[in-house]
């Protein structure tokens, strides 16, 4: 039996607290990596002339940082020349990405200074001592108990949600946010490999695609997981379906979601898109 769950926003802000809590401390760990992103564009810039190749791989990394820019609009712009340069124009435009590497390199900087320090305070809490005239409550005969009929507890078989993503950030934020506030099932795959036995178990009530993955066309994977029956597909993408130049009917795809979202909208988008498939299967 599947739990019925509740998508208004207000039953949402109790159990929001003590997530976003946890969800920015993932967020601050996230740009404190971005060094090593910074790093990686480096290094890949330096021999981009030698290999031409590598251009590609450019537009992968910008592609990933715009996926991660959350409310931060300037490194989502930067980023985003950087790919469209590649993309449209077959180039690096190298000012943009001497600027991208810079700013991840502030960010990275500012999220090491704010890393919180662990405080650690012993409280102890003494009990009130009984006082020593006090008797202990007498225990009821056998013959005057309540016999109180055990219930066993209703099991709810929990929905689950697959999600295929190379950025394991991303992934453990989305997936946190999934099992923790929404109580869904989650399947993680960072890979391809990964994701194929995923895709291909049937019963998913959610398949949550990154339309970006290594080694693998990402519309080869929603085309599995249709195959295997699993037929409510999204994509989560800092692209655009035009950028990218998927047809997400003939793929079969409900919906396109760019990155990157809120805790409160990911989950509400979960809710309400599974409540519409399941409409639509009755």
């Amino acid at each position: 039996m599947s739990q019925e769950k509740d998508d208004t926003p207000l039953n949402l802000g109790g159990r929001l607290g003590g997530l976003e809590a946890k969800l920015a401390e993932l967020k601050r760990q996230r740009e404190q990596a971005f060094s090593e992103r910074a790093l990686e564009l480096e290094t890949l810039v330096r021999n981009v002339d030698a290999a031409p190749m590598l251009l590609a791989e450019i537009r992968r990394v910008a592609h990933k940082i715009r996926g991660v820019a959350e409310g931060r609009p300037h490194l989502h712009a930067l980023a985003t020349q950087v790919e469209h340069g590649v993309l449209d124009k077959d180039r690096l435009e190298r000012d943009a990405c001497e600027a991208l590497i810079q700013r991840l390199r502030e960010i990275a900087k500012d999220a090491s200074e704010a890393q919180p320090q662990q405080q650690r305070t012993h409280t102890s809490k003494t009990r009130p001592a009984a006082a020593k005239t006090a008797k202990p409550m007498p225990r009821p005969s056998r013959r005057n108990r309540k016999m109180v009929p055990f219930t066993r507890p209703r099991r709810f078989e929990k929905e689950r949600v697959v999600i295929v993503d190379d950025d394991l950030d991303i992934l453990k934020i989305v997936s946190t946010t999934l099992s923790a506030l929404g109580g869904y099932e989650v399947v993680t795959a960072g890979t391809a490999q990964e994701a194929i036995p995923a895709l291909t178990r049937p019963g998913a009530a959610l398949v949550i695609l990154d339309a970006m993955i290594p080694e693998a066309d990402a519309r080869s994977l929603a085309k599995t997981a249709v195959d295997a029956g699993n037929r409510t597909i999204v994509v989560y993408s800092a692209a655009t379906s035009e950028e990218l130049g998927w047809d997400l009917n003939a793929l079969g795809i409900l919906s396109w979601w760019r990155k990157p979202l809120s805790a409160a909208e990911m989950i509400l988008k979960v809710r309400q898109i599974i409540k519409a498939s399941k409409t639509a299967e009755e």
